[in-house]
């Protein structure tokens, strides 16, 4: 090769460094840790818990592809001890409305009350001294669905019932004959399936497992003889609050599960004080201190913390994300997603693009001594002004200057339920500063810190480099341009 050619060959590879370098020193960052705590349902309601949970799960499922990012596992909505009562609670109200609807033979009521039931129970099971609930509203689904003629539907229920509990015995005074004979066949079949087995690990040190409420395998272990179905494990260990959760074995397999205790007692302690005040909707001086004292307990440098509301037929979330390495706390777009879920994925993905952009660097964090609110008021965005009111009604009157309204910038929403009292009223203010107001903005990086910016200043200074070595006369050391003309020729 002569010296132009590798010349211009060592030019172009270097124009190619320059312009890749800034997207694989983006990409290459270092990797943080994020812990996603619940989201709070403000009022309390049944929809507010659901979005949410839904919403937690979306998100953490899309920053699991995040490659300098890491999702800590974080508690579960149901995991704090107020929680985990009311969902016991709610199980009860709901087994003893599906027996009274059972007594009237309401048969279709009660089967579907029971399935409720249970899936407030699944929600409790920390909460249970045993699995008598489960087994109770498991049996009288089958009961139901038998009444009803749909015994397929029956013998699957028993097969469940018969997997976590091969034992049970059934009162021949409250079941017929029939049903009784029935179940005695489907648990023979059940119990003569190949058996599996379950190993059980985890990374903590002196834990120790239940199956089915069963006595405590240290871990790791290796579980035999389980019949195939679905399994409840529940995972001890000093100093943490238990941890308990559902598994499926299939028959002649062995099936690894890895566990972890729960949070540490301190932990689920601060977690509960945090969930607590973000009911309040304000971003207060203590909730700040508690994000603190929480993120350098679980080592994590990013939290996240938000609260969701309903109002009329959506849900409106709203969303903070603190970062221990700057000390700030950034809010996040604020979201307004559809009673069904339909646009749920849509405003996880917005999160997920927001909270990454603020993962390095958030335009507007909020002031230290500002309690704007988390949940803020949506308006929605107009061209022709404020929306006129319909044919027949009287347009609504502006209140009196100095009146607090559900639209006051960073104004706690008055239709918000708060625990324990409310908190007294909210005097006027002026609207706050920028970055003081409940409404939050979108965020982004300024222009000449964006990777693009400097890839493109790598290929200009590659091209500029390359040009000027281009034209110089390798054999004589002034500089000056030459025109291309035929061969042989000089102009």
């Amino acid at each position: 090769m002569s010296g132009i050619g590798r010349e211009r060959a060592w030019v172009l590879g270097t124009c190619a460094l320059l312009a890749l370098a800034p997207m694989s020193v983006r990409a290459q960052g270092p990797e943080q840790r994020l812990l996603v705590l619940p989201y709070v349902p403000l009022s309390g309601s049944e929809g507010e818990r659901e979005i949410g949970a839904q919403l937690s799960e979306q998100i953490q499922t899309s920053l699991k592809e995040q490659k300098n990012l890491r999702v800590l596992k974080g508690p579960d909505p149901q995991d704090q001890p107020e929680q985990q009562k009311k969902a016991f609670q709610e199980g009860r109200r709901l087994q003893k409305k599906a027996q009274h609807a059972y007594d009237r033979l309401h048969l279709e009521e009660a089967s579907r009350l029971y399935g409720r039931a249970l899936q407030s129970y699944h929600r409790a099971l920390v909460a249970l001294a045993d699995l008598t609930p489960l087994t109770d509203c498991m049996l009288m689904i089958a009961v139901c669905r038998y009444q009803l003629g749909k015994e397929d539907e029956g013998g699957r229920a028993l097969i469940q019932l018969f997997a976590l509990a091969p034992q049970l015995v059934l009162s021949a005074q409250r079941f017929p004959p029939a049903f009784r004979q029935s179940a005695a066949e489907i648990r023979r079949q059940v119990k003569e399936k190949p058996r599996g087995e379950l190993e059980v690990v985890s990374q903590e040190e002196g834990c120790t497992v239940r199956v089915d409420g069963g006595d405590p395998y240290p871990v790791p272990s290796v579980i035999r003889d389980l019949i195939p179905g679905e399994h409840i494990l529940r995972v001890e260990k000093d100093g943490h609050s238990p941890w308990m959760e559902r598994v499926g074995v299939m028959g002649a397999q062995r099936k690894r599960a890895r566990v972890s205790p729960g949070p540490a007692k301190r932990v689920t302690v601060m977690i509960s004080e945090i969930l607590a005040l973000v009911r309040f909707n304000r971003v207060r001086p203590e909730l700040v201190d508690r994000i603190q004292s929480l993120s350098i307990d679980r080592s994590a440098e990013l939290l996240l913390v938000g609260a969701v509301q309903q109002r009329g037929d959506r849900f409106v979330v709203g969303s903070l994300l603190f970062s221990a390495a700057r000390g700030e706390l950034c809010p996040l777009p604020t979201l307004e997603l559809e009673a069904q879920g339909a646009n749920l994925q849509q405003g996880a993905g917005r999160l997920v693009s927001a909270l990454t952009l603020a993962q390095e660097r958030c335009t507007e964090p909020i002031r230290e001594g500002a309690t704007p609110a988390l949940v803020a008021e949506v308006r929605a965005p107009s061209a022709s002004g404020p929306a006129s009111p319909p044919a027949g009604e009287a347009p609504a009157e502006s209140p009196p200057p100095g009146t607090a309204t559900d639209e006051s910038p960073g104004g706690l929403l008055s239709d918000v339920v708060l625990p324990g009292g409310d908190p007294g009223p909210i005097p006027a203010t002026e609207p706050p500063p920028p970055g003081e107001s409940g409404e939050l903005k979108k965020s982004g990086p300024i222009w000449y810190t964006t990777w693009w910016f400097w890839t493109l200043v790598g290929v200009g200074v590659g091209a500029l480099v390359a040009v000027g070595t281009f034209d110089r006369d390798v054999t004589s050391a002034s500089l000056h341009v030459k025109w291309a003309g035929p061969e042989g020729e000089q102009p």
